[in-house]
């Protein structure tokens, strides 16, 4: 191949420096192109006889890896649904009472190379430990929303319950180390996130372990008037507030 653009090049380099226009120089040409067109014809003939089986093997190759990868995909797809399977068939367990065998297959889900479901089993595990006033609850959510694999929404799911469950969980000495690091998370990277309803009540909540139940008060006002506030926590902001007033 390299030989036929070679030769090409020398004969355009020839006809472009020709200057005569007679019938002898187009005749030359026309020589030279089916000079060019027999070269042309005859690398790719050669090319075909040595490359044939490599380029044989190559399409097998290719076609071979199609299907191993639509085979890949598939085999992931099933096993995703799977895990989907084992951590609602978990939280139903937890939720009918067969709460050792709930706790134990979240237990197992934590482990899975799904980082979704490992991550959504952790929450879920977390919110068990939080019931039972175990304090490996902060550990647990720490471990969600530190871990960089995990995705972006769950890791700000889980540093907002991390915060709920610290002024739950923590002494008052902890607290105070912790309060103000609490509260600029809050109100600065999570102010403005997909969670900022549940980062803006526990925003108000960090102020009243803080001792400001005027700012607290005034996040409490302003997150009622907020569009598309859950009842549940519109009710429970409007308690809050008439406890502190």
């Amino acid at each position: 191949m390299h030989v036929y653009l070679l030769i090409t090049m020398v004969l355009k380099i020839i006809m472009e420096n020709k200057n005569c226009k007679s019938c002898a120089d187009r005749a030359h040409d026309s020589f030279v192109e089916s000079i060019a067109d027999e070269i042309r014809t005859e690398n790719w003939q050669k090319i075909g006889k040595k490359y044939w089986k490599p380029i044989g093997v190559l399409l097998c190759v290719m076609v071979a890896g199609a299907g191993g990868y639509n085979s890949w995909n598939n085999n992931k797809r099933a096993e995703k649904d799977a895990i989907s399977s084992q951590f609602f068939a978990a939280q139903s367990m937890i939720m009918s009472g067969d709460f050792e065998k709930g706790v134990t297959n979240l237990k197992h889900l934590i482990g899975v190379r799904n980082e979704d479901y490992a991550a959504l089993s952790k929450l879920e595990y977390a919110a068990v430990l939080c019931n039972q006033k175990d304090n490996e609850a902060l550990a647990v959510y720490r471990s969600v929303f530190s871990n960089e694999k995990s995705n972006v929404l769950l890791r700000d799911l889980a540093y907002v319950f991390y915060v709920n469950a610290a002024l739950d969980m923590m002494s008052d000495e902890e607290i105070g180390v912790n309060i103000d690091e609490f509260i600029n998370q809050l109100s600065g990277e999570y102010s403005n996130s997909v969670w900022k309803i549940l980062a803006k009540e526990s925003l108000a909540f960090c102020y009243i372990k803080m001792g400001r139940n005027d700012l607290a008060k005034s996040e409490l006002e302003s997150l009622i008037k907020m569009q598309k506030v859950p009842n549940a926590i519109a009710e429970r902001s409007k308690i809050v507030l008439l406890a502190i007033a």
